[in-house]
């Protein structure tokens, strides 16, 4: 009976540790892909027809929905778009019908503002900073490469667009709390 317990335990312990292998990309390699690496301000997204490039992992194509969201450039750090344009970036994500995701995607999710944010610091599971609420657009630094139709597509491929964007903050400093 001792071994049918640590047997049932082995196989629970192993079912549970599935895990997809994610590349991580360093900055110099982010750029050196890109067609176009920016600081953009999402405006809209609209679903399109796109079909999704790349292996769904097994889920039907219809659990993954194209999208097309517009940004305006406010600074280009690589590239030749103007400050002010407007470009439109394909990426994807899961359909609202998808209930349960178990070890999915890393899409990318863009919402037009003004958002508020709230921050606050912690060290070591411990508040060392007061906390700040502030509104601002939603700004990103995003590394894009661009389509034969002129849209842009994340460089990283679509099933992990997110590492892709890098959200950006204009409260990037804290308030000190108190010290005894």
């Amino acid at each position: 009976m001792r071994h049918f317990t640590l047997f049932l335990i082995l196989c629970g312990a192993v079912l549970s540790l599935h895990a997809r292998a994610v590349r991580t990309w360093s900055y110099e390699e982010l750029i050196k892909a890109s067609d176009l690496v920016a600081i953009v301000e999402p405006i809209s997204t609209e679903s399109t027809k796109d079909i999704f490039p790349a292996s769904s992992s097994g889920r039907p194509q219809t659990d993954i929905v194209g999208q097309n969201t517009s940004f305006k450039i406010l600074a280009t750090l690589k590239g030749d778009t103007q400050k002010d344009a407007t470009i439109n970036v394909l990426h994807f994500v899961y359909s609202p019908d998808v209930l349960m995701i178990a070890n999915g995607a890393r899409f990318a999710h863009f919402v037009s503002g003004p958002l508020q944010f709230r921050k606050q610091v912690l060290q070591d599971e411990k508040e060392i900073g007061g906390i700040t609420v502030y509104s601002e657009q939603p700004v990103w630094l995003a590394f894009l490469k661009k389509m034969e139709d002129g849209r842009f597509e994340p460089v990283t491929p679509h099933y992990d667009s997110t590492d892709s964007f890098r959200e950006l903050h204009q409260a990037s400093f804290f308030t000190p709390t108190k010290t005894k």
